[in-house]
């Protein structure tokens, strides 16, 4: 990406989070204050935008009966294509943050991502995957990751179960919760600007290695103090349940540790990060010496063609390339005045 370019569309940027869980993680980026100059929030939750900080609030309405699909929230957001436009139009540089589990995130990431697009925005997608205990969401998350991939210029997966692994024993009413605040830090860290104790990766890098490069996947993994390649091993075990390894082209990889931190601990960590997964990839890295008790590498890795999210449509699984239909399903709504009169 140019220079000049790049620094154009870092002063236009936007972080939009979608849905409940997209809203939660953009929330605590900006109380980091990093990734964008402005922050939204969408959602057809009240609470999810009360919730949220400052920042423009939109709320998409379900006019139907009964609970959220979305098939239902795509075809209320038509309704409102207008407000999203208007949303993301004085943006250059988009990140559309969604859990990919729910009815919101799964139904309106793609559409804000394809709108920003067409307005001329590159569109940076993070889509937070369902837990394996929810399998009744995941083929509408694998439908909605796959439209995602489509609309946007890069897609960054969060395995939402390697993420929590890292805490197995945390309560279920506590999980979403630290999971989100994970991701918050874990991003925070690699995008913010440098810092005493802090050598971020930057957001140039992370463009750079993830836009136009297939899949990307964020991972995480924690050890004891100071055990830097054990969270680095932990790190790619957790890529390796969701990708083949073998095929990532580029890795950023940022450790969090203590003043313990040496050359010497990030080149072993290094070398066994291309062992593990590409002897030929490309690895950039960051450090972070200011580590309150564990140790944790924080990966993204990208060039990635399948996750082990295809598996959740097994319909397009069969087909391959071959697509029914570019885009999902979304409701009919018909007012009372299109019904057909009967005459008796």
């Amino acid at each position: 990406m140019d220079a000049t370019l790049f620094d154009y569309i870092e002063k236009r940027s936007m972080v939009v989070g979608v849905g409940s869980g997209g809203c939660r993680i953009a929330s605590q980026l900006q109380r980091f204050s990093v990734m964008a100059d402005q922050y939204a929030y969408i959602s057809c939750e009240e609470e999810d935008l009360a919730g949220a900080l400052r920042g423009e609030k939109l709320l998409v309405e379900l006019d139907l009966q009964g609970k959220a699909s979305p098939s239902n929230v795509r075809a209320a957001a038509k309704h409102q294509i207008k407000d999203i436009k208007k949303l993301v139009s004085n943006s250059r540089l988009v990140f559309v943050i969604a859990g990919m589990g729910g009815a919101a995130g799964t139904a309106l990431a793609p559409i804000v991502a394809k709108e920003a697009r067409e307005q001329g925005a590159a569109v940076v997608a993070f889509a937070a995957m369902p837990h394996s205990f929810e399998k009744n969401r995941h083929f509408y998350s694998a439908i909605g990751l796959r439209y995602l991939q489509s609309v946007a210029d890069s897609v960054v997966i969060v395995d939402n179960d390697e993420v929590a692994d890292t805490e197995p024993e945390t309560p279920l009413a506590d999980l979403y919760a630290m999971v989100n605040e994970k991701i918050g830090f874990a991003l925070n860290k690699i995008i913010a600007s440098s810092d005493n104790g802090d050598y971020p990766l930057g957001l140039r890098k992370f463009l750079g290695a993830t836009a136009g490069n297939g899949y990307s996947v964020f991972t995480l993994g924690t050890a004891e103090p100071s055990s830097f390649e054990e969270a680095v091993s932990r790190a790619v075990k957790s890529l390796n349940v969701c990708v083949e390894p073998g095929e990532a082209k580029e890795v950023l990889l940022y450790v969090v540790g203590d003043t313990s931190l040496t050359p010497r601990h990030l080149d072993q960590s290094i070398g066994m990060l291309t062992s593990m997964m590409n002897q030929k990839m490309a690895v950039q890295y960051g450090f972070s010496t200011r580590g309150k008790g564990s140790t944790m590498a924080i990966l993204v890795a990208s060039g990635f063609s399948k996750t082990k999210f295809d598996r959740y449509d097994p319909i397009a699984e069969i087909l391959g390339n071959r697509v029914i239909d570019a885009s999902p399903e979304e409701t009919v709504q018909l007012g009372l005045e299109a019904l057909p009169s009967i005459e008796t």
